[in-house]
């Protein structure tokens, strides 16, 4: 996942520790000496196979990037996050009458 922008953001450099984990239905990255994956000198960070089977992202799938500089945390939220979002809003909605 190409991020160069996000991470200029939230501070990171390449060669920083970043750690990755489950959060909702989203995946939180987050800056720490414990982290397992590295920041590529491209702004590159993979997404373990693991949360990939999970939140069902392929290759092309589309995701929603928030970057949170006040907890240096990049969430990531796959189209199955957005549809729990919005959906229940959608399902309240009333059409409204013209007349």
């Amino acid at each position: 996942m190409h991020i160069r922008g996000v991470v200029e953001t939230l501070g990171w450099k390449a060669g920083d520790m970043i750690a990755v984990q489950p959060d909702g239905q989203a995946i939180r990255y987050s800056a720490s000496p414990a982290g397992r994956l590295v920041l590529d000198r491209h702004g590159h960070l993979r997404v373990p196979l693991a949360l990939r089977e999970s939140r069902r992202l392929g290759p092309s799938t589309g995701v929603l990037l928030v970057a949170d500089p006040t907890a240096a945390a990049l969430l990531v939220f796959p189209p199955s996050a957005l549809d729990a979002m919005v959906m229940p809003s959608l399902a309240q909605a009333r059409p409204v009458a013209h007349g």
